[in-house]
């Protein structure tokens, strides 16, 4: 007995080669060991910005002498009841799909014992399909329907969590088949994932349960807790009022009014001024509220979904602290694979790109348009400054502070400026793939 599994240990050595290593394990982390003066700061911001729409609402009541609510405003962003319904009937597409996911797999796991590696080909290239196919059906169907933007946002950033938990899951499950081991192994998988993993495939429950908790690496078993709604009520109340102040922000000081020259530089001005407000609300409305809320309602005991990004001193340790979730999916899934076969800078290049387009992609899907500003933002200007050599760490995190909200308030101002653009000078014709109608806009009011 002893010498078979010696024999079996000696070959699993040589098989873990082909396997790569978790970067990290999944542990029971809470958002409380953050820096005290960061929550203190965090706490403070919020205070003052819970302010603002109060005091809009005070000054449109002043003016027209009686309780002004802007209702209509907030239902374009929302959408009706009746929308929501539409909206939620494409998220439970979305999920159904993705259960019979599973059964794709295990269809693959029969043809793959039968056949061996020829299947592994085939089935590769239906998974990407699906994923093509999915994501365009559930973009045009957003369109189709004339869904309000927030539900357009929803689908689309649903849909890709899903494709990228799908691909965590025939990951990590299809070296289980091809490369088998065992729990009494001493190195390999039994070792690296401090026993959240099992040899066997993963049941279709735990797969159903990765599928809404917040992360995006498969694990059999993750670190559980008791599930606690008054704690998931009040990171709910977070997400909307940082949604409520955002758009507040937006609308009240941010758009600009019109086409004229002196209007765009107003914006302009406001926009680079609330550039990190606005970073900060956005990072406080998903990163915080959303993903915590998620997690106490799954009993999901990790909660460490960011780190203290406002002490970053460059690019990639500012992405990696804002969201170590997505990071940690394209270092496990994507970087670990393509640093082999190309030089590192480069593989840092393509991450760069293909987050920036998904994140070009997905905000136009809710602004209605599609322009390339993190493609310049990040996957140029951030990729070139990633080489600038260290200045000491104070001016490091200065310079990241201030081309952050640099960045972010060039980045609102094009956005709206195009939004007013297409709503005054765009008609009916705009649509997602027109381009810029600002430059053309812009020469029709001011000559």
């Amino acid at each position: 007995m002893a010498d078979t599994l010696d024999k079996r240990k000696s070959k699993g050595a040589s098989t873990w080669r082909k396997i790569y290593a978790p970067s990290e394990n999944l542990l029971s982390r809470s958002r409380e060991s953050v820096n005290v003066y960061a929550v203190g700061l965090f706490n403070t911001g919020a205070a003052y910005a819970l302010v603002v729409p109060f005091a809009i609402l005070l000054r449109d009541s002043f003016k027209a002498r009686r309780l002004s609510l802007d209702l209509e405003g907030y239902i374009t962003l929302l959408g009706y009841p009746s929308e929501w319904v539409v909206v939620a009937g494409i998220l439970l597409a979305e999920f159904i799909f993705s259960f019979l996911i599973y059964y794709f797999f295990l269809l693959w796991v029969a043809c793959y014992r039968r056949v061996g590696a020829v299947s592994n080909y085939v089935f590769l290239l239906l998974l990407v399909a699906c994923v093509v196919v999915t994501r365009l059906a559930v973009f045009r169907a957003v369109f189709e329907l004339d869904i309000h933007p927030a539900g357009r946002l929803t689908c689309n950033i649903q849909m890709v969590l899903l494709c990228m938990k799908w691909v965590s899951f025939i990951h990590e499950n299809a070296n289980k088949v091809v490369h088998p081991w065992h729990k009494e192994d001493e190195t390999g998988p039994a070792v690296w994932y401090a026993g959240q993993m099992e040899p066997q495939i993963g049941s279709f429950s735990s797969y159903v349960y990765f599928l809404f908790c917040p992360v995006l690496l498969y694990r059999d078993r993750y670190p559980r807790k008791q599930r606690n709604f008054r704690k998931a009520f009040g990171h709910l109340v977070e997400f909307l009022m940082t949604n409520l102040i955002g758009y507040t922000l937006f609308k009240d000081f941010l758009l600009p009014q019109s086409m004229l020259l002196d209007d765009l530089v107003t914006s302009l001005l406001r926009c680079l001024f609330l550039g990190c407000v606005q970073l900060h609300l956005a990072h406080t409305c998903v990163v915080h509220g959303w993903m915590n809320m998620s997690a106490e309602l799954t009993g999901f005991a990790d909660h460490n979904f960011y780190q203290d990004w406002w002490n970053s001193q460059c690019l990639g340790e500012y992405l990696g602290k804002w969201n170590p979730v997505i990071q940690e999916w394209l270092k496990t899934y994507f970087y670990a694979y393509l640093k082999n076969w190309v030089p590192r800078a480069v593989a840092l290049l393509a991450i760069l790109v293909l987050s920036a387009a998904e994140h070009d992609f997905l905000i136009g899907t809710g602004m209605g348009f599609y322009i390339p500003m993190y493609l310049v933002e990040y996957g140029l200007i951030g990729f070139l400054l990633s080489f600038k050599p260290p200045l000491g760490k104070q001016t490091d995190r200065l310079i990241m502070c201030v081309g952050l909200s640099l960045g972010t308030g060039i980045q609102m101002a094009i956005y709206l400026t195009e939004l007013v653009a297409r709503s005054q000078c765009g008609e009916a014709s705009s649509s997602w793939f027109e381009g810029m109608w600002a430059f053309e806009c812009y020469r029709r009011v001011n000559n």
